[in-house]
């Protein structure tokens, strides 16, 4: 009698916090995303959220960093 073996293949999901988001960008900014990819090896995807992590952090706007105060009028 032989055995059948079946591959099985499980989609691990390593951080569930994630959600899924699709935009547009321009073929040049996709080339040069590729081709940062194909030199370096850093798949387009990280390259995004990097540098999306990146502009939000420059700007004060993550969950993690402190609220924003009002700028208030100094009395005369």
């Amino acid at each position: 009698m032989s055995t059948l073996t079946i591959p099985v293949y499980t989609r691990i999901f390593t951080d569930v916090a994630k959600e899924r988001f699709e935009f547009w960008i321009d073929p040049e900014a996709r080339k040069g995303l590729e081709a940062i990819k194909d030199r370096d090896g850093i798949p387009v995807a990280v390259q995004i959220r990097r540098a999306i992590d990146a502009w939000l952090a420059d700007r004060e706007a993550t969950e993690k960093s402190a609220p924003r105060r009002a700028l208030t009028r100094r009395r005369a």
